[in-house]
């Protein structure tokens, strides 16, 4: 089953910020089974649920799901469940009765999928913490550090939200649920990394704090189907306003869409550059990086503000004091 955003995986990533999350693994034991009427092989149970998994215990490999009743009834170690009428039907891998054997069920066919279902909805949680200051998907990092393409904030938020939703299937009531929450996110109490940079108390490493780049973009054309976006750093302090155009040329996702850029209004542009998740040096000590999708002809245009460096001037000076 393919991610969303997989701004976190569900193995190391998961094991890094909860490190018992593999006993959530969400499997009942059942029992009390009935032979089903005029069969031999074949048990059944009533108001299991949904039904996607069925382990026995001491057995090598899963049950096999089949389509029809008739087939459990002619095969070991196989299941069906019937959603219309919310019933499981077995049979044991050596025909005997199901209450010799440990039977386990779960609502997911394997483990890795239900971590997956369970990460996209954490995903889907998170973009909407951030809804209010950042686009969805979020921006890459501006450095994949061990091949990993996002902040590890993000990870880190994204699997903690990830283990809340599997431990709360399992046990809604364990207290884990909300220690974990308190790490990314709690409100009531102002505490919670994400919770933080939804309030500008941190910056992810895509954002442009105030201090690394004095002066604006503009968008100037971006097609609806775009999801592009333009990241700038750098000092950008300089005696006179420089404007500059950016424009995509060839469309595609970062590595593989094309940029320019003209000094001169328009006049001429520069040759063309492959776009970048990490920062490119552009001019003047100012860097320039993208995310996103890009379509032929998005172009946005940068201001520098042209406001130099003010140094004040040492020496003595003198005050007037007045008294009243």
């Amino acid at each position: 089953m393919a991610m969303t955003n997989p701004y976190c995986n569900v193995t190391d990533d998961l094991q890094s910020v909860f490190k018992d999350i593999e006993n959530f693994s969400g499997l009942v034991t059942l029992e009390s089974w009935t032979i089903v009427p005029l069969m031999s092989n074949a048990y059944y149970k009533k108001n299991v649920g949904h039904i996607g998994r069925v382990i026995q215990g001491g057995h090598i490999n899963d049950y096999i799901e089949k389509t029809t009743l008739a087939d459990v009834e002619s095969n070991v170690a196989s299941f069906n469940y019937s959603e219309s009428y919310d019933i499981l039907y077995i049979h044991t891998s050596d025909s005997a009765a199901p209450s010799t054997h440990t039977i386990k069920v779960h609502s997911y066919s394997d483990w890795n999928t239900f971590k997956t279902v369970m990460a996209n909805r954490a995903f889907q949680t998170l973009e909407g913490m951030l809804d209010n200051k950042y686009p969805r998907p979020l921006p890459f990092a501006a450095i994949q550090y061990n091949s990993k393409s996002y902040d590890s904030d993000i990870r880190d938020a994204a699997a903690r939200l990830t283990c809340i939703n599997i431990i709360r299937h399992t046990k809604p009531d364990s207290p884990l649920i909300k220690k974990l929450q308190d790490l990314v996110w709690n409100a009531k109490e102002e505490i919670g990394v994400i919770w933080e940079y939804s309030k500008g108390l941190r910056s992810f490493s895509f954002e442009c704090t105030a201090d690394q780049f004095n002066g604006n973009v503009k968008v100037i054309t971006r097609d609806s189907s775009s999801t592009g976006l333009i990241h700038l750093a750098g000092k950008g302090d300089r005696s006179t306003r420089e404007k500059i155009s950016i424009k995509i040329v060839t469309g595609g996702a970062v590595k593989t869409a094309t940029w320019k850029y003209s000094l001169d209004n328009q006049a001429s542009w520069s040759s063309t550059i492959t776009t970048s998740i990490q920062y490119m040096y552009l001019i003047n000590d100012i860097y320039l990086k993208f995310t996103g999708t890009f379509v032929a002809d998005d172009e946005w245009e940068i201001n520098i503000s042209g406001d130099p460096e003010q140094v004040t001037n040492p020496g003595i000076h003198s005050i007037k004091m007045r008294r009243y």
